[in-house]
């Protein structure tokens, strides 16, 4: 075994290698929380480029920074600053839900606070996550009257769009996460598909229609619920598959449908420009190809 965890490190260490990385929040028992930055190849400094931010895969228990590394090398690549972003888990900081939702609106207003830093258009920020990942970047556009911690609330913390990868919406026996909030009270104050309104952020998912954790049928219900309050919200659904399919290391194929996906959509919403280079061929990018 100890082979395999050491290249899981070493892929680790050399993802993060690659970006520069800023203490974004400050932790009281100094796990300060960290946005790890990727810019444009050759183009360390810039202005008016749109941002992606990468919030990984957990269950606001514990989960891996580098996740989302392939998507924030290839995204980089087509023009935008891309960013890995840390946030409070349980197994490491003792917390629950609530705070990673902190965590996550405080992200996204230290970028806009840092925008002349990154060279960053402040209406291009695009949140992107997995699961509660996800979750945290829908609370951050939906839940307007959720407490932030220590940021400037005169900043927004909306995204301008959202790419989600098996998010968790439904906060309840139905769906999924009811267990890591102290209450019921508490859960449906979190849960995305309880604070539906108009003029929400665009946004694309991606879901296995066999995904054994966050149910395939409360996703459609949450888009259908979107679409009827006539925001911009398309399902890509990926039959047959379970819960991390979108990953390039659990199935590359399905990795590339879902970046090919996710910048045609980013293309149409304004974010990104076309990509010249796009003859419909396949075209696959992991962190070891890039120099």
């Amino acid at each position: 075994m100890r082979p395999a965890i050491n290249a899981v490190v070493d892929r680790q260490n050399e993802l993060l290698s690659q970006a520069e990385s800023f203490v974004y929040k400050k932790i009281e028992n100094g796990q300060d929380l960290h946005a790890h930055v990727y810019y444009p190849k050759g183009e360390r400094r810039g202005t008016d480029r749109p941002v992606v931010m990468f919030f990984y895969s957990s269950s606001w228990d514990q989960g891996e920074v580098t996740q989302f590394g392939p998507h924030c090398l290839y995204f980089a690549d087509r023009g935008a600053i891309t960013m890995l972003i840390e946030y409070r888990v349980s197994s490491t900081h003792g917390t629950g839900p609530m705070e990673a939702m902190a965590d996550a609106r405080t992200a996204i207003r230290w970028v806009r606070y840092n925008k002349e830093h990154f060279g960053a258009d402040e209406f291009k920020i695009v949140g992107a996550g997995g699961m509660a990942g996800a979750h945290l970047v829908l609370t951050a556009a939906m839940i307007k009257d959720f407490s932030d911690d220590e940021t400037d609330v005169q900043l927004s913390c909306v995204p301008n769009a959202m790419i989600l990868f098996s998010p968790i919406v439904d906060i309840s026996k139905k769906g999924y996460g009811l267990d890591h909030f102290k209450d019921t009270k508490e859960a449906r104050k979190a849960s995305p598909i309880r604070h539906m309104q108009k003029k929400l952020p665009p946004c694309i998912l991606f879901h296995g229609t066999a995904d054994r954790m966050v149910p395939f049928s409360g996703v459609k219900k949450f888009v259908s619920k979107m679409k009827w309050r006539r925001n911009v919200c398309e399902l890509v659904d990926f039959e047959g598959h379970d819960h991390s399919f979108y990953n390039m290391n659990v199935d590359v194929v399905a990795y590339e449908g879902t970046i090919s996906a996710a910048d045609r959509f980013l293309v149409e919403q304004g974010f990104l420009d076309s990509n010249e280079e796009d003859d419909g061929t396949p075209r696959l990018l992991s962190w070891r190809e890039r120099e």
